[in-house]
């Protein structure tokens, strides 16, 4: 007997067509994982058992992490173009675009001078 021709066992999985088009909607209006799993009744748990199971190759979650991959290229996509427009009227969104692409050239450094302060208090307190 042939893995496909065994009965499989267990509950049937919640992951519909339906369900999948839902969750990728939430996530192409720019709604976080979580979000998207509150809104379509769901746990992040089992949301991330169906990334975990799609990845793996296992249909019909394959397909969804497919389509969920899709859904956040399209979100980005959308406000990089929409960001593209607007820099055309102020440096401001380019800047901030930059900032967040290639932040270790752009990058505002303050948050890397505050690790850098702390380390060296803590090194004072350490001489203590």
């Amino acid at each position: 007997m042939s893995d496909d021709s065994k009965p499989k066992i267990g509950r049937p999985t919640k992951l519909t067509p339906e369900l999948t088009e839902e969750i990728c909607g939430h996530i192409r209006d720019g709604n976080t994982d979580k979000d998207a799993c509150t809104l379509c009744g769901i746990t992040q748990a089992t949301f991330i058992d169906w990334k975990h199971r799609g990845e793996a190759g296992e249909e019909p979650f394959s397909t969804f992490l497919e389509q969920l991959v899709e859904a956040q290229i399209r979100f980005k996509d959308y406000h990089i173009r929409n960001i593209k427009r607007h820099s055309k009227r102020s440096a401001q969104a380019s800047q901030w675009l930059l900032e967040r692409k290639f932040n270790q050239e752009f990058g505002q450094r303050q948050r890397l001078e505050v690790i850098e302060k702390l380390a060296s208090w803590a090194e004072s307190f350490d001489k203590v």
